[in-house]
């Protein structure tokens, strides 16, 4: 038991590189972090918005009246003055109330010189209803809401889809960084050998053979064409080591070869290309239902007080209040049903039904194109598999060699150049054996996590 859990801590607390930069493509990615920041600002949306389709208003608004002409030798007044004030919200999504409080004075029924005024002060209550409300065909939320829930999953598959190309990317890079890590130190050795042995042939001096002068020229052309090689590798290196910050958003060191992960954990439980299709046809179902309820025919339910008076003084407007004469009450109902007649509601809902058929239509692509992949990899894999029993063979077929070579090196039975040639021709077929490993690896990870 104590073992179990000793190996349990160790997977935890001692994660391999490769593991530590898909940790970093989740928390450092730039493109990750700017979608993250989209949906903490969508789910505080969703937490503090009481306003049903940000429709709540309230105005006030003042208007002062003068005359255009007056006769010679009248007072120049206003000629009216009115005080609107309006209050207007969306209850939810199918049913709205406003509040409207209005006063005036004009006196545009009287004569200028009278300095006399018709007031005119009024509340007004209209409750709008729309015929088709969600709550009538058995919903028990608002759409409104519904659909800002579901723009939060489509912003989480989104981020999804990003972290997995990002991981996607950044192994890839990896993959090929430590290909060029190989290759840049076999170049290396090879160019030491090389020059070791051209060292050993000039140490000779002039009384060595033609064979061997010939051989240093030639030794000297391959080491520089290893120069050259390294020059490229070494720069292919620096070129993926920045492309694999940018993605990580942090600088990466890759100063030796690590251990690949063994084993692990798939990155997301769940079909995150099919998600984001359910929730984008979702989102156009609830997108639809919204539209058709907002320009349904609709029933409105009006209720209002009015007061009028002629005052001069301020106590005449104040006992304009108190008359009964003066008072007016109304209630008004109206049915809307503009939008039976209008075209433009059938044409919109037509238009919602392509989107969600269009959208099914790229799921059955999308099977399609995952099933490519997944006999592309497959293929892929199978072939590695065969390279690599090929470069198994003969990496045991070089290294045998390597072994007799130095055993007859040891009784002077062969020369130091021939040991040393053996040496890096198993040094250079063990790169390429461990090259197809890590191809392998990748393949079977692809098919695993990311198909």
């Amino acid at each position: 038991m104590a073992l179990i859990t000793f190996i349990l801590i160790n997977s935890l607390l001692f994660a391999t590189e490769l593991e530590d930069i898909w940790e970093l493509c989740r928390t450092k990615n730039s493109d990750v972090r700017s979608m993250e920041y989209d949906l903490n600002q969508a789910q505080f949306k969703l937490k503090n918005d009481k306003d049903v389709n940000g429709s709540t208003y309230f105005g006030i608004e003042s208007t002062v009246s003068f005359p255009r002409d007056y006769e010679k030798g009248i007072r120049f007044i206003p000629t009216g003055y009115e005080e609107a004030f309006t209050f207007r919200r969306n209850l939810n999504s199918s049913t709205s109330l406003s509040v409207s409080l209005k006063n005036s004075l004009s006196n545009e029924y009287v004569y200028y010189h009278e300095d006399k005024y018709m007031q005119s002060t009024s509340v007004s209550l209209t409750l709008n209803q729309s015929l088709t409300p969600y709550w009538l065909k058995g919903e028990s939320e608002d759409p409104y809401y519904l659909r800002l829930n579901e723009n939060i999953e489509l912003g989480k598959s989104e981020k999804d889809i990003l972290e997995r190309q990002a991981i996607l990317d950044a192994t890839m890079c990896y993959i090929n960084l430590r290909y060029y890590f190989r290759m840049s130190e076999f170049y290396r050795q090879a160019i030491e050998e090389y020059r070791n042995l051209i060292n050993v042939l000039e140490e000779l001096g002039d009384d060595i053979s033609y064979e061997y002068r010939q051989d240093i020229s030639d030794f000297r052309n391959t080491m520089w064409n290893y120069v050259l090689s390294l020059s490229d590798i070494e720069e292919n290196f620096e070129s993926q080591k920045k492309l694999l910050s940018d993605i990580c958003g942090t600088e990466i060191v890759i100063d030796s070869i690590k251990k690949l992960p063994d084993s692990f954990d798939k990155i997301f439980d769940y079909d995150i290309d099919d998600n984001r299709l359910d929730v984008k046809i979702r989102l156009l179902q609830l997108e639809r239902s919204l539209s058709l309820q907002e320009k349904s025919p609709s029933l409105s339910l009006s209720a209002g007080v009015t007061n009028k008076s002629e005052v001069k003084t301020l106590k005449d407007y104040i006992d304009g209040f108190s008359e009964d004469k003066n008072w007016n009450w109304y209630i008004a109902v109206s049915l809307d049903l503009s939008s039976l007649f209008s075209s433009e509601v059938k044409i919109t809902d037509n238009e919602y039904k392509v989107a969600i058929e269009k959208l099914s239509v790229e799921r059955e692509q999308l099977k399609v194109q995952k099933q490519s992949k997944l006999v592309q990899y497959e293929s892929l894999l199978s072939k590695a598999k065969e390279r690599m029993r090929t470069a198994a063979d003969m990496l045991a077929y070089y290294y045998e060699k390597k072994v007799q070579a130095k055993q007859m090196y040891d009784r002077g039975a062969l020369s130091e150049i021939a040991l040393k040639q053996y040496t890096l021709s198993y040094a250079q077929m063990n790169v390429a054996y461990e090259t197809i490993k890590d191809e392998i690896w990748l393949y079977s990870w692809i098919l695993k996590d990311i198909i």
